[in-house]
């Protein structure tokens, strides 16, 4: 079909035992219907709780998803009660009460959809993707749903390219806000931005600056902004000036509009 299949040993994270179970289960025993069966079937004498939650995020169980409409959220929700039902199951089945498959009404997904449905973003997808695969397979990157500035700028991975102490502006996503105290006790932070092609650059805001937008710059994570600053070429890094939120791109019959 044109596709490449990745084993669940590539997601990080995963345990050998559990990897190996699944496809053995599969094989032996048939496809996996829905959530609650895949949960039942692969419970063994522990519950693998965190890899069926690992395989949700990487997308693994889409096609389940698909097939009742949930999304990796749902089914993230979906994942504690069904594993305490099944260990309820298997409690009555250790008394002699009925046989754990005599149960199988009992775990129905539609029984236990969370109270409050949660589609996927795009921001989940790729954050859940590039944590587990380094980098993402299904979702678009973050940077590329907001609007490019009108003034000239240059992306986060091209700092490291210059030589002088150059005033630019650079945009790119957020990724993380450090605040610090100076030996002198004033506060001021360091904030690491990412482009599209994942490489990344660090800027410090220090204390003069930060005064002006300190008390913002933890909002502004995980979006897309444009920094004015000046390189530092010593150290590769922006001395930073300014920060400001890109604006997201407008969207037309469900597409985004082109830049």
């Amino acid at each position: 079909d044109n596709k490449i299949l990745l084993g669940l040993s590539i997601l990080k994270g995963s345990k050998t035992d559990f990897c190996n179970l699944v496809p053995k289960e599969r094989d032996n025993n048939g496809q996996f219907y829905n959530l609650a069966n895949l949960c039942k079937r692969v419970s063994g004498g522990r519950l693998f709780k965190d890899q069926i939650d690992l395989m949700i995020k990487a997308g693994a169980l889409d096609d389940i998803g698909n097939k009742f409409n949930y999304s990796r959220n749902d089914m993230l929700q979906m994942t504690v009660p069904v594993f305490k039902t099944v260990a309820k199951l298997k409690r009555k089945t250790i008394a002699g009460q009925y046989d754990l498959f005599d149960g199988e009404n009992q775990l129905k997904d539609i029984d236990i959809l969370p109270a409050t449905r949660m589609p996927d973003t795009n921001e989940d997808k790729f954050m859940w993707e590039k944590e587990i695969f380094g980098v993402a397979i299904t979702a678009e990157h973050p940077l590329s749903t907001y609007e490019l500035p009108d003034k000239r700028f240059i992306f986060a991975g091209v700092v490291s390219e210059f030589t002088t102490a150059d005033r630019v502006d650079v945009i790119g996503i957020c990724t993380e806000v450090k605040h610090i105290l100076t030996k002198k006790g004033l506060p001021m932070a360091f904030i690491s931005l990412e482009d599209l092609d994942l490489r990344t650059c660090s800027g410090a805001i220090f204390p003069k600056t930060y005064q002006k937008f300190g008390k913002k710059l933890d909002a502004l994570k995980g979006c897309g902004i444009s920094v004015s600053a000046i390189i530092n070429p010593n150290r590769g890094e922006l001395n930073v000036l300014d920060v400001s939120e890109l604006k997201k791109r407008s969207y037309v019959n469900g597409k985004t509009r082109p830049i």
